[in-house]
């Protein structure tokens, strides 16, 4: 019962910040007042914040039926899997060269050779990096340090 009054105050609230919002945004478009501008920034902070504030409730909300329901061969726990997998799941990439890739394989292929590529260990040592290291004097035997 608690989380429904607390869920009823953060709707309240959202749509009043909404209405101030939407007649500050009128005023502003007949003519610039700083003291107005500065107010729609306050009340556009306070709207992001009751929205991570919505976002966390969601997120606790769905962790306590995933703890009530738990991993059962339920319909909640199958339609939680299926969610969760289309997701997760890459439809298409767009390439460095602006191509859009739909073929499973093709983004597998490409995001291979990309982190192949990004971790090659040739970027890493630059020729003016291995030339400096090849200059300096590094005894073979540690006991002359």
């Amino acid at each position: 019962m608690e989380s429904y009054y607390f869920w009823k105050y953060i709707l309240k609230k959202k749509r009043k910040i909404m209405r101030r919002l939407k007649g500050i945004q009128k005023s502003l478009n007949y003519t610039h007042n700083f003291f107005l501008t500065q107010l729609e920034n306050e009340l556009i902070q306070e709207y992001n914040y009751l929205l991570r504030v919505e976002e966390k409730f969601w997120r606790l909300k769905s962790r306590v039926n995933w703890l009530n329901e738990g991993d059962a061969n339920t319909r909640f726990f199958h339609t939680t899997n299926l969610n969760r997998r289309r997701k997760n799941r890459i439809i298409a990439l767009i390439t460095d060269e602006r191509e859009w890739l739909f073929n499973q394989n093709d983004i597998k292929n490409t995001t291979f050779n990309y982190f192949k590529n990004l971790f090659h260990t040739s970027q890493f040592l630059s020729k003016g990096n291995s030339e400096s290291l090849e200059d300096q004097d590094i005894p073979r035997d540690l006991s002359t340090l």
